[in-house]
């Protein structure tokens, strides 16, 4: 049932490998959408600029859900549609997006639609936390696999 052994009670809640997973997407995450609020769309902080930013937002924060499944495993997939509950809660939430940028829905939340091309834009860039975060996962083993030799 249990991959394995549970943590003990005195164990930290997040562990130095989420530590470095958070300030890895933060770096990611605050580099990308300042990149794209102030060079990007500068002067242009109108709803359409807002909500692409804002869409690429949401999605960066679910592919950093898919980073956060496996915190200490590279391969974030592994198992991936076994977990009806995690799935579900994102198809939920992209249904959501969804409706917040191209329904009336977005009227109220003062959105507007994208173009097909901005959808893909937004949703690929975003993707980017997948490698990101692979990278950093990389990096972490191999700072302290140097330290575990000397």
């Amino acid at each position: 049932l249990m991959h394995r052994k549970p943590y003990g009670r005195t164990a930290p809640l997040i562990s130095p490998i989420m530590w470095c997973n958070i300030v890895v997407q933060a770096i990611f995450q605050l580099t990308v959408l300042g990149y794209m609020y102030f060079v990007l769309f500068k002067g242009d902080h109108g709803k359409h600029a807002n909500t692409f930013v804002f869409n690429t937002f949401v999605f960066m924060q679910l592919f950093n859900e898919i980073n956060a499944r496996r915190p200490d495993a590279l391969n974030v997939f592994d198992g991936f549609w076994k977990n009806r509950y995690f799935v579900s809660v994102l198809m939920v939430t992209v249904a959501f997006q969804v409706l917040l940028v191209e329904s009336v829905v977005g009227t109220v939340a003062g959105t507007t639609g994208l173009r097909p091309a901005e959808w893909l834009a937004s949703v690929g860039v975003s993707a980017l936390a997948l490698p990101v975060g692979a990278s950093g996962k990389l990096a972490w083993w191999h700072v302290f696999s140097r330290e575990d030799k000397s």
